[in-house]
């Protein structure tokens, strides 16, 4: 820029501003109509079906919720998530986390060895949960399978290891099955 040295720092100060130039310190920097240098997370809230009531964040902190589902009776969410101790752009490992309706008593309930869990699903009589899980990933290899576990956590099992194809998503009978 042309000018003295006063207007110079107003030029820059105003570039600074705005943000201009950005340092970009981030391995996926680049969102749907630009860049996205911000690290931003996906957080859950909930709002009373009423005119004029404001939404209340319920989770917050260094990790993504994504997926959330209410139980039947209201009492409880489930979803994926992740506890980060690096970037979410290094990380795409997720878990199934539970938690009270507002948020409170947060706990991972299952994590299977770095692998991405989602799309968790309450059976109808609140039991047992379903996900999609993972279970092979590689050099153009990639399977997804239809995993289940008790609502109040314990050992999975994977109803569709012997598959041989991918599963995109799975849905409970009436009776729980």
């Amino acid at each position: 820029p042309d000018g003295n040295i006063q207007e110079v720092r107003a030029w820059l100060a105003k570039n600074n501003s705005e943000k201009n130039p950005r340092v970009l310190t981030r391995m996926n920097l680049q969102g749907e109509l630009g860049l996205d240098t911000e690290e931003k997370f996906d957080h859950l809230f909930t709002i009373e079906a009423k005119v004029g009531a404001e939404a209340k964040q319920i989770t917050s902190g260094y990790q993504n919720f994504r997926g959330a589902k209410w139980s039947k009776e209201g009492k409880n969410i489930i979803c994926s998530s992740s506890r980060l101790s690096v970037s979410p752009d290094y990380s795409s490992a997720s878990s199934l986390w539970k938690m009270d309706s507002d948020g409170k008593n947060l706990m991972e309930l299952l994590k299977v060895n770095e692998r991405p869990i989602t799309n968790p699903e309450f059976s109808p009589d609140g039991t047992s949960i379903s996900f999609i899980i993972t279970t092979a990933e590689g050099f153009l290899v990639r399977q997804e399978d239809v995993g289940i576990v008790a609502a109040a956590g314990g050992n999975w099992i994977n109803l569709t290891k012997d598959f041989d194809r991918d599963v995109q998503m799975s849905n409970w009978s009436d009776d729980s099955k």
